[in-house]
């Protein structure tokens, strides 16, 4: 079947009522960068079915790579995350009314113990710069469900994994524009693009990157 990127977005959540990750997912699963094949997830926002979903699909799906997007209602720019934390944190309640107190995610490591993504942000960052993509690294991925989910799959660790917060349509760039579903398309194709090219296509690169990821 060839090799494919394991690409995930959530659906709908408190004040969210259209999740651009939702569309975006969902629009590009199939498409091809270079060799690799798109396939597509969307998350429901569940405690407790997320993170099991996603493992399943990694069973499935065996990817060469995973990208992972969520929504903030805060960002201006895109922002590529480097650590997912050892930490449940719920202000608000889930789509299913789950509240769970704050603990820890892996039974064993310290609450906001650290997983860090093995693929290089800083080169990353520069690509999309060179694409015109307003982007920054963040090392903040909030401890909600978008936080789970990059947990599960670092911890996971079968192929190398990132989590990627794209501004809500409703915001602006720092120069002003907003930020329409084509732009973040865009935006997320050229992430796609640049980390198939750079890791899909040197599975002994992606193979080190993943090695030490804790």
């Amino acid at each position: 079947m060839g090799r494919r990127v394991y690409l995930t977005g959530f659906e709908p959540f408190l004040k969210i009522r259209e999740n651009p990750t939702e569309a975006i997912v969902q629009r590009l699963d199939g498409e091809r960068f270079g060799d690799v094949t798109v396939a597509s997830r969307v998350l429901p926002v569940a405690w407790e079915k997320t993170p099991s979903l996603l493992l399943e699909d990694l069973d499935r799906i065996q990817p060469a790579l995973c990208v992972h997007l969520g929504v903030s209602g805060q960002a201006q720019v895109i922002r590529l995350e480097r650590f997912a934390y050892n930490t449940i944190r719920s202000a608000f309640p889930d789509n299913v009314g789950a509240q769970p107190e704050e603990q820890p995610i892996e039974i064993g490591r310290p609450v906001e113990a650290t997983l860090e993504t093995p693929l290089p942000l800083a080169e990353l960052l520069e690509r999309l710069k060179v694409d015109g993509v307003p982007a920054e690294i963040s090392t903040d991925p909030g401890r909600y469900l978008c936080n789970r989910a990059y947990y599960a799959s670092l911890n996971r660790n079968q192929a190398p994994a990132i989590f990627i917060h794209i501004p809500h349509t409703d915001n602006r760039d720092p120069s002003g524009e907003r930020w329409t579903l084509q732009r973040l398309r865009i935006g997320t194709e050229s992430i796609l693009r640049s980390l198939c090219e750079a890791h899909c296509d040197d599975p002994s690169r992606a193979a080190g990157l993943s090695e030490g990821a804790r």
